[in-house]
């Protein structure tokens, strides 16, 4: 260290970018692969679990998500089941709504919904009330 203190330098930036690597991307992977959860949720229930919990809950954190996690997977897929709905999520990608038992996607133009006569916008009325003040102060009234 006292040495080459380049060298040392060198060596703690590259400890520190490993440490990132493994404790960021791929202990997370790692560890979701084994429990079915995405990097994402097992990140989510260490901090989650570990704000609840603290050192405890960075322990059980994960394997209790992925209880919970597959709990609602089965009652998600049980009611897709029932509605007779496909499990498979790509399918639902797009999808604004069900009318009738029939899909309707975003951006749909033959959907009812979508051609729906939409009042007008919160900006318009503004706009439009703004206009009405702007007059009503040129000719110094007040209509309200």
């Amino acid at each position: 260290m006292l040495i080459n203190p380049v060298s040392t330098l060198y060596f703690l930036i590259f400890e520190a970018i490993l440490q990132q690597v493994d404790g960021n991307i791929l202990g997370p992977y790692i560890l979701g692969n084994s429990t079915g959860l995405s990097s994402f949720w097992v990140i989510f229930s260490i901090m989650f679990f570990g704000a609840l919990w603290g050192a405890v809950g960075w322990v059980i954190g994960v394997p209790v998500f992925a209880v919970v996690y597959a709990l609602f997977r089965k009652v998600s897929d049980a009611l897709l089941r029932k509605r007779g709905l496909t499990l498979e999520t790509g399918v639902y990608e797009g999808l604004a709504y069900m009318e009738n038992g029939e899909m309707k996607f975003l951006g749909d133009q033959a959907s009812t919904r979508f051609n729906a006569k939409r009042p007008q916008s919160n900006w318009k009325r503004l706009l439009h009330i703004g206009k009405k003040l702007s007059a009503d102060a040129k000719k110094r009234t007040f209509t309200g």
